[in-house]
């Protein structure tokens, strides 16, 4: 079973994305009814776009954010960072897929729903730029892990945490390993498919943090009303 919110270290992870996304005065905007909106994304952590950091310098500062060994990036080539990413998409689809047949409160809906249609248009900038190299991903033992905790899991609002949670740590290593190849790599087609598909993660991870704080600040006030979860 899952763990109940608040899960050790999911705070601290929190407000690394915060971090992350200090600098987006502006993001992805759903409709009135919760509806996919036109995404709006910055780019990228300013730091290491403006400076003349070296490729090892900037692996040190884009790692922590996604909780990754900067060496990780640092060695990133074009197959290693298409094939992490369709493992990252095939899990991100598996799990949004879950919750649309859960159907849980509308907004963590009308989320899954907004990141499936993310993840289906980069795919199809995949095929448009990739069509060698892209391919369905697989999931690897970790994410099927989490998936199979997320289809067990029977408590509705610890099942949606838990989702919202998942999308968050899958969103900001994504981010993290596009955003250094669309710097640093040295494939021009696959640097082209990470500057096309940045923003629509960066609108995703935008969604999922919008919803963990509501979710906290639920959680705070229903502490203070004495109510239990």
């Amino acid at each position: 079973m899952l763990p109940t919110f608040p899960r050790a270290g999911a705070l601290p992870g929190f407000l690394a994305v915060a971090a992350l996304l200090v600098a987006a005065p502006a993001l992805a905007q759903t409709g009135a009814g919760g509806g996919t909106g036109e995404a709006v994304a910055p780019e990228g952590p300013p730091a290491v776009e403006s400076a003349p950091f070296s490729q090892e310098d900037a692996a040190r500062r884009f790692a922590p954010a996604a909780d990754l060994d900067w060496r990780t990036l640092e060695d990133l080539d074009a197959q290693t960072y298409v094939d992490r990413l369709a493992n990252l998409d095939a899990f991100v689809m598996r799990a949004s897929e879950l919750v649309l047949s859960r159907d849980p409160r509308e907004r963590t809906t009308n989320v899954a729903r907004d990141i499936l249609a993310a993840h289906e248009a980069g795919r199809g900038v995949a095929a448009q730029t990739l069509p060698e190299s892209a391919a369905a991903g697989l999931l690897t033992r970790e994410d099927a892990d989490i998936l199979a905790a997320l289809e067990d899991e029977t408590r509705a609002i610890v099942f949606e945490e838990a989702y919202i949670d998942a999308m968050i740590e899958a969103h900001r290593e994504a981010i993290a390993l596009t955003s250094f190849y669309r710097r640093f790599g040295s494939e021009d087609d696959v640097r082209e498919f990470a500057r096309l598909v940045l923003p629509m993660l960066e609108a995703s991870l935008y969604q999922a943090v919008t919803i963990r704080q509501e979710l906290v600040a639920e959680f705070i006030a229903a502490r203070g009303g004495g109510e239990e979860r």
